[in-house]
C-alpha cells in the first residue's frame, strides 16, 4: 500500500498544521515515531505540498517522506500538547510544477 497525505498553504489560512489543534491525532502518533520506525513508514507515506501564493503554471509543489516533514515542522519539532505546523520555506527550494510532480506521485505509487 501506499499513501499520499495532501496540505496546501494559502495566505488565508498562514498556516499548514500538522495533526488536530490539540497537538495530537495519527499524523503526530506517526511523525513521533523513533527514526528507524519512521524510515519504515516513510516507505508507505509521502506528502504533497501545493503552495498557492505562486501563480497556477509555475512550481508551487513539493512532494517529501515522513523524515524531512518532521525536521520541517515549525519549532524543529513535533511534540504532543501543541498546535503542529509546517515551515513551508523548509521546501520552497524543491518545488516543481504539476506535470513534474504527477510523475513523482506516479512514481512514487508504482514502486
Amino acid at each position: 500500500m501506499r499513501f499520499l497525505e495532501a496540505k496546501c498553504f494559502s495566505a488565508a489560512a498562514g498556516r499548514i498544521g500538522i495533526g488536530n489543534d490539540a497537538g495530537g491525532g495519527t499524523q503526530v502518533e506517526m511523525l513521533l515515531r523513533p527514526s528507524e520506525e519512521l524510515a519504515v513508514i516513510s516507505g508507505a507515506v509521502r506528502w504533497v505540498l501545493l503552495d498557492t501564493t505562486r501563480p497556477r503554471g509555475s512550481a508551487r509543489y513539493a512532494m517529501f517522506d515522513c523524515a524531512e516533514l518532521r525536521s520541517a515542522a515549525s519549532g524543529g519539532a513535533v511534540a504532543r500538547g501543541k498546535q503542529n505546523n509546517l515551515r513551508i520555506m523548509a521546501f520552497a527550494d524543491r518545488y516543481v510544477t504539476w506535470d513534474e510532480m504527477i510523475d513523482r506521485v506516479v512514481e512514487f505509487l508504482v514502486t
